[in-house]
């Protein structure tokens, strides 16, 4: 009984995980096989947004940097979407303080995870606190100055999401204009995320996105975005369930050899009541 009950925990938990992701991870996630950029494409992106299963795609720009507020400070991984990201991937149920807004009046902000808030001690109400992001300069030269060294870009907290620890603890999003300014990236971008239309098979869309963008890229899934912590439920999930099977099989074994012992032992016995007159079946009724 107690293995049944781990096989459905381990169920559960694989559809858990699914619906987790999926409230912060794109349908397809399209990314450079070399390095952890490409150069945007406008051809390749008119030829995406032609695909009728596709609704909608946004280049990302992504990559770790520095955040201090006030007199902390964390290594984070700042997020540069387009503004209108929150509302065409509708994820306003992730959020829980604030507002999920990265731009407004032309005003830059930035929407932090719950982990990132709590270990900053971010305060949204504080308007005259800001968040100051630094990141290493691509060209560097011999800087007496170790601040000159960096980037940094200054942005006002304007709302607190919660996903899943992994993704609370580490990301921040900010408008991609300013993250392309603080990597000094100008057409580059880290990838792709596509959102499919409703009741599109992904593996389908999937082949024919990636015949389309060629194997200098490469399409994964939402299952494959995560491939190695489910590869390693469902092996966790494999082992529990052998071991079910090698006790049922021992427990049957068990079984079939106390009966046999059983029938040896009775096998006098029962000789004696047959030479006495006893039938089978009266003989079935007390063994």
């Amino acid at each position: 009984m107690a293995l049944v009950v781990i096989l459905s925990v381990f169920n559960g938990l694989e559809d858990l995980l699914r619906n987790v992701y999926r409230s912060f991870d794109p349908d397809l996630k399209v990314m450079p096989v070399k390095g952890k950029s490409f150069t945007l494409d406008g051809e390749l992106i008119g030829k995406l947004k032609n695909m009728v299963e596709i609704k909608a795609i946004h280049p990302i720009v992504e990559d770790n940097a520095l955040i201090k507020y006030e007199n902390s400070q964390l290594v984070i991984k700042f997020k540069g979407v387009p503004d209108n990201y929150f509302t065409e991937n509708e994820l306003d149920s992730i959020l829980v303080d604030g507002k999920l807004e990265i731009k407004k009046d032309l005003v830059p902000y930035a929407v932090l995870g719950r982990g990132v808030q709590y270990y900053l001690n971010v305060n949204l109400k504080n308007e005259f606190i800001p968040l100051q992001f630094w990141y290493p300069k691509l060209q560097q030269k011999q800087i007496i100055d170790p601040e000159k060294a960096f980037n940094r870009l200054i942005l006002l907290p304007k709302g607190v999401f919660a996903v899943e620890k992994q993704f609370d603890d580490n990301y921040v999003f900010i408008p991609i204009a300013e993250a392309i300014a603080l990597m000094e990236y100008e057409k580059k971008r880290s990838y792709l995320e596509i959102k499919s239309r409703e009741n599109v098979e992904i593996y389908s869309l999937k082949e024919k996105v990636q015949k389309t963008i060629g194997e200098k890229f490469i399409v994964l899934t939402q299952d494959e975005q995560h491939a190695t912590l489910l590869k390693a439920i469902k092996v966790e999930k494999s082992f529990v369930f052998i071991t079910f099977i090698v006790i049922i099989a021992i427990s049957a074994l068990n079984i079939l050899f106390s009966l046999t012992l059983t029938a040896i032992e009775k096998k006098q016995d029962v000789s004696l009541l047959k030479a006495l007159g006893a039938s089978d079946n009266f003989l079935k009724k007390i063994f």
